[in-house]
């Protein structure tokens, strides 16, 4: 009888362990696959080349920034455009990090039946943003495999936009406007025009350098209303997301006008160069 009981009480040991094994795998599926990693088989891919398998990288920074994240089940929808996949091909799994929206670090886990679940990832402030992290981690792969990423957008050897790019800003009362270059083949201008502390408008313009005439011009522009809270956080309000014509150019008293803006508000602004010690500030 005494021997029935210690029986009993290991098979239901055993069975607690088993269901809390497979609560802890359908909660957090990702650090499971990561704490055995080198064990696993798998790849990361992109749209541009496709899969890459690891190819020797050593993947423990990644994997230890990662475990400085939690994951979270969410019910979310599905952010549109590309994200970055983790895929695990011997056991049917993959995780699909979106690129779109990146600061709310959204991913979703698809099985093998096509079955999905979202999940978020919460991460430190010093960490920014888990889609990043994925891409970098992504091109460290293609670098194993001797694959370049080509910076294709033209650089201007001199002149305003080259002088925007290395951290030049311009402002027009309450708006700045700042130019970054992308990676792949264009130039991002943001402007954020601040009507309160705590309210911004934000356009952003995707470009095309005109090396002819030393302009910007934009065949895409997204804008959002921005309120940032007492604790820093913001919440985006989508306003706009539309193809343009714009073009930004040096006027002839060396300021930054737009033509053909693609909105009323920004039509016939003329930033000013702010010098850098100001910038530095």
């Amino acid at each position: 009888m005494k021997m029935k009981k210690i029986l009993g009480i290991l098979i239901c040991l055993v069975l607690a362990l088993m269901s809390a094994c497979a609560f802890g795998e359908a909660q957090d599926p990702l650090h499971d696959r990561l704490s055995r990693l080198t064990e696993l088989n798998y790849t990361i891919s992109e749209v541009e080349e496709g899969p890459m398998d690891p190819a020797g990288v050593d993947a423990s920074p990644f994997v230890e920034l990662l475990n400085e994240m939690t994951f979270e089940a969410v019910d979310a929808e599905e952010p549109e455009g590309e994200y970055v996949v983790l895929a695990f091909p011997d056991e049917g799994i993959r995780f699909d990090f979106f690129q779109a929206n990146p600061e709310e670090n959204l991913f979703r886990l698809v099985r093998a039946d096509e079955s999905v679940q979202m999940y978020r990832a919460v991460v430190p402030e010093d960490l920014g943003n888990i889609a990043d992290l994925m891409d970098a981690w992504y091109c460290a792969l293609l670098d194993a495999h001797g694959i370049t990423q080509d910076v294709l957008a033209d650089m201007p050897g001199e002149g305003w936009v080259l002088d925007s790019v290395s951290g030049q800003v311009w402002m027009d009362d309450r708006a700045s406007l700042e130019i970054f270059l992308e990676d792949v083949d264009n130039y991002k201008v943001l402007i954020s025009w601040g009507s309160s502390a705590s309210e911004t408008t934000e356009w952003v313009y995707g470009c095309a350098y005109s090396e002819e005439d030393q302009t910007l011009r934009a065949v895409h522009l997204i804008k959002d209303d921005v309120v940032t809270n007492e604790n820093g956080e913001e919440t985006r309000t989508p306003v706009e997301d539309k193809d343009v014509s714009a073009v930004f150019s040096l006027d002839g008293e060396g300021r930054v006008v737009i033509r053909d803006a693609g909105d009323e508000q920004l039509e016939g602004k003329a930033f000013v160069r702010v010098p850098l010690e100001e910038t530095a500030q």
